[in-house]
């Protein structure tokens, strides 16, 4: 199948307003980091940019098998999305962003350029999201059965607060957690899939009770994760991730476990099927969106007028899959890595170690509550491996 670029912006990111002051501190430094100065100039420039959708060796394999040719990469200090220079089978030079799977990080990354300046026309899409659910399903089964406990989100940072239950018996695995902290490193080859550097934390206790630890996967990406868990027997998740607050009088670090959300018709809809979970500062209500690039200082005072606290990109496609299965618990923890507005105002981009560390013992509370209050949480084994076979 030939793979032709359609240009414009998707109708989501058309309709964003990017006018006016943002709520992030440096917009400009967030672009440059997130892009490079290069594709920034290129973008002033009235240049073009193309974003290849799916896993990123294969769709630059059938470019070049279509006649693209790939130069060098671009700089940038951000993100698991590449750029690179290119050119088109027809003798146009692109900046080719790769690397970029999902209909949420496509909006995500065509936001970006828009912020950058880019018109409609300047900014094609070609290729379409790759799922990987039927290789998350061989990965389970090989493992066995379904595990006691499912958390998702800050993968690492909720095995930490397992194994700082004993950290004396379990110093090895903390060490080699604390190795591996952060986000994995980006591999800007062009030798190594997408999902070479993602991987789940395996753990088995004393009393025979596993926990699976699953990293973040942009927006609508985490629902193929979920469904696969859900296919393969898993009844009980903590959905532990951050979020952006909205209401001016939140502070970051705090954690909530929202009771209502505002959907995208505008509908208010109670979130009654949601499992009270310990560890948590309040309730309030959440609104998902498809990129923190929309939080000009005009949006975020909208939101705050609609009464939202929180926002977040992935809650909202595990709310819509748990809510008609009764048989599935559900636990949300969402912890406030930035508030966009307000006298609390900080940004997503200063969360840092020790904000991280803060967030533990809460954590670890409601993993202990999910268990079955007074677990053993003393460590029979404990694997690090890859998500997919």
């Amino acid at each position: 199948m030939k793979l032709d670029p359609v240009w414009g912006y998707r109708p989501n990111v058309a309709r964003m307003d990017l006018s006016g002051p943002h709520t992030l501190s440096n917009p400009d430094a967030y672009l440059q980091d997130n892009l490079g100065q290069d594709t920034v100039e290129w973008l002033h420039q009235g240049k073009p940019a193309v974003i290849a959708v799916g896993e990123g060796r294969q769709q630059l394999d059938q470019l070049e098998q279509q006649g693209w040719k790939l130069g060098e990469p671009v700089s940038k200090a951000v993100g698991f999305h590449q750029v690179r220079q290119a050119t088109t089978p027809e003798g146009k030079p692109v900046m080719l962003v790769w690397r970029v799977n999902g209909q949420d990080r496509t909006e995500h990354l065509q936001s970006l350029l828009r912020m950058a300046g880019a018109a409609s026309e300047q900014v094609g899409t070609v290729g379409t999201t790759r799922s990987y659910k039927a290789e998350y399903l061989e990965k389970f089964r090989s493992l066995g059965k379904p595990p006691d406990l499912v958390v998702y989100g800050m993968a690492k940072t909720a095995a930490a607060s397992v194994l700082t239950a004993h950290p004396i018996r379990n110093l090895k695995p903390l060490v080699n957690l604390f190795r591996r902290r952060g986000a994995p490193e980006v591999d800007k080859s062009l030798s190594q899939s997408d999902m070479a550097g993602l991987r789940m934390e395996v753990m088995t206790l004393k009393d025979g009770k596993k926990v699976w630890f699953f990293p973040p996967l942009y927006g609508d990406l985490s629902k193929d994760l979920l469904d696969a868990l859900l296919e393969h027997g898993a009844k009980k998740f903590n959905f532990v991730g951050t979020a952006g607050g909205v209401d001016p009088q939140l502070q970051v670090g705090q954690i909530l476990s929202p009771t209502e959300r505002l959907r995208e018709d505008g509908q208010r809809e109670k979130l009654d099927w949601l499992i009270p979970t310990a560890g948590c500062h309040g309730g309030g209500t959440y609104q998902r969106v498809v990129t923190p690039n929309l939080e000009t200082r005009a949006w975020a005072e909208q939101a705050d007028r609609q009464d939202v606290d929180l926002i977040e990109v992935e809650l909202g496609h595990w709310l819509d899959a748990t809510k008609s299965r009764p048989d599935v618990e559900l636990r949300v923890q969402t912890v406030l890595s930035d508030v966009i507005q307000g006298p609390n105002h900080q940004d997503m981009t200063e969360w840092g170690t020790w904000d991280t560390l803060k967030v533990h013992k809460p954590v670890l509370k409601a993993i202990r509550e999910a268990l079955g209050g007074d677990p053993d949480l003393r460590l029979e084994s404990y694997v690090s491996t890859s998500m997919i076979p």
